[in-house]
């Protein structure tokens, strides 16, 4: 049996099993992974769960139950959506992503620089609340209320940084089509065109 594993997931992977079972005896509790098996005939990734089964009498674990999945599809979807975050990332200019409610669900690298808000910060938080000040609060609501219908909306807005600070950008506001045409999601583009101008030749 060992012999067929080892050919079925090569050396490296069944090596990389036996260190999760003996992990699982040693903790004994439920361990979950996922791993890669480049050698053998499989050539796939996998998601693997151990759950010691412990006898109560002796207090140590008489067998494990395993279970392993296929997930070479889900890692290809993760690669993809990584990929397209990183051409995001290369963009020089601020891209964010918000749900039909204004959540926010994706901010670039750029944006961070510009709003000064770590991305991980502005998760789940309503971009009327990261990037716009309370002088554009009615007018960024037409917009919203622009992309609601489908339509897509482009101009100047003044905006904030995450301490108050407000400059004006260009704004192309996009809606986010599935593939049914149902509005899924928005997408901001914001270009900084009045930020160094102000700053040397304040109004």
């Amino acid at each position: 049996m060992v012999e067929d594993l080892n050919e079925y997931l090569g050396q490296k992977a069944v090596d990389y099993m036996k260190a999760l079972y003996n992990e699982c005896v040693q903790k004994r509790t439920v361990i979950k992974s996922e791993f890669y098996s480049p050698n053998g005939i499989a050539n796939d990734w996998w998601l693997s769960r151990l759950t010691p089964l412990i006898d109560s009498t002796a207090g140590r674990v008489t067998k494990i139950l395993g279970s392993s999945l296929k997930i070479d599809e889900r890692k290809k979807a993760e690669e993809k959506i990584g990929f397209q975050s990183n051409l995001l990332d290369c963009i020089k200019q601020a891209v964010i992503a918000t749900d039909l409610k204004g959540q926010i669900l994706y901010f670039n690298k750029f944006a961070e620089q510009h709003y000064q808000w770590p991305a991980k910060d502005t998760l789940k938080m309503n971009i009327m609340d990261v990037t716009v000040p309370q002088t554009s609060k009615e007018q960024a609501k037409e917009i919203m209320l622009e992309l609601s219908k489908s339509e897509s909306w482009s101009g100047d807005l003044k905006v904030q940084k995450k301490g108050g600070s407000t400059f004006m950008a260009h704004v192309i506001d996009s809606p986010i089509i599935d593939d049914d045409g149902k509005l899924i999601a928005q997408m901001l583009t914001k270009s900084v065109i009045f930020h160094f101008f102000n700053t040397i030749y304040p109004p």
